[in-house]
């Protein structure tokens, strides 16, 4: 009986139709695409996530920015990752976070932080510019902006390194007078003892009277003009940080009272030797009695202006009391 079997089947050989290679070498290109842009979504995050910010209100801030971008990146999740549309569009997100305002001010106010850590810290160990007084005023800066809760709010703050005014002052005392008695900076003070500063130029007021005396008779003009002449904004600046410091307790009350006594017992000094002027006048004649009588009328004079003085001092005190302590030094 015939039988399909009869008869060998003739196959013909296996053809392969498709690029089998070129879809693996395909395949393994994408791969190699998508691990690296995957790394660079990664990197992307981690620039964003890794920012230095010290303040909690922009810590808080960034972790919503940071959220967002994720909720963002959950809508895409199904995403090609191995074209760089995609890649572009996560880079789009995280550059909008990197240039928001707040996150810039966040970065810059912390940077701001860190070097003057940096700069007190190095004071600290090298003992150079060091001063508790200076490394008061950078940690109260510091302490006022963390804890204003504002994430606008701009940290500008520094360590401001230590200049040994008194020590500056009396090396001039004596290179321009080697024989002058002279131990203690020069300046007019106030009953607490408190140097003054004339709040119309900011330098303090120089006791001429103290100056006089320890030049032994000579002339105190030039002493005066080269102490004048060396105090320089630093100078300056360090009084005031240790004004600042030396009333770092005292509430706008305190110090008004402060004030008010000092100017109270400056005027009452004032009025006494006026009084006395005012004898002596009255017991001489001629030149000599209109020598004491322009004495006299000098110290109407100061008597105006120490008037003057308290009601400028007054406005400050309450528009800036920090910034009035600073007009004081011990």
């Amino acid at each position: 009986m015939a039988s399909f079997t009869d008869e060998i089947v003739q196959f013909n050989p296996y053809i392969q139709t498709l690029p089998v290679e070129d879809m693996v070498r395909v395949g393994m290109i994408k791969q190699q695409g998508y691990d690296t842009n995957v790394q660079k979504i990664q990197s992307e995050i981690d620039n964003i996530t890794g920012v230095d910010v010290i303040k909690d209100e922009h810590k808080l801030y960034l972790n919503q920015r940071v959220g967002q971008l994720k909720t963002e990146l959950s809508k895409v999740v199904g995403a090609d990752y191995s074209r760089n549309q995609v890649v572009n569009a996560v880079g789009g997100l995280t550059r909008q976070i990197q240039s928001d305002p707040v996150l810039q001010n966040a970065i810059i106010s912390t940077g701001r932080v860190r070097k003057g850590q940096a700069a007190l810290e190095e004071a600290r160990t090298t003992g150079k510019g060091y001063g508790v007084e200076n490394e008061y005023l950078f940690n109260k800066q510091l302490q006022d902006w963390m804890n204003d809760k504002s994430t606008d709010s701009t940290f500008s703050g520094s360590y401001t390194p230590y200049v040994d005014v008194k020590k500056k002052i009396l090396d001039v005392v004596k290179a321009v007078d080697p024989d002058s008695t002279l131990t203690q900076m020069p300046f007019s003070t106030d009953a607490a003892g408190n140097i003054e500063i004339d709040p119309e130029t900011g330098m303090p007021r120089i006791d001429y009277a103290m100056v006089e005396r320890s030049m032994k008779g000579k002339s105190p003009e030039k002493l005066i003009n080269a102490i004048q002449a060396t105090l320089d904004e630093n100078d300056l600046r360090q009084i005031g940080i240790s004004g600042a410091y030396h009333y770092r307790n005292y509430t706008p009350e305190d110090m008004h009272k402060v004030l008010k006594n000092n100017t109270v017992a400056k005027g009452n000094d004032l009025v006494y030797k006026r009084d006395i002027l005012r004898v002596e006048a009255e017991n001489s004649e001629g030149e000599e009695k209109a020598a004491i009588e322009e004495q006299m009328g000098l110290i109407d004079e100061r008597i105006s202006k120490l008037n003057s003085d308290y009601t400028s001092a007054t406005k400050i005190l309450a528009l800036n009391p920090e910034g009035y302590k600073q007009q004081l030094y011990t």
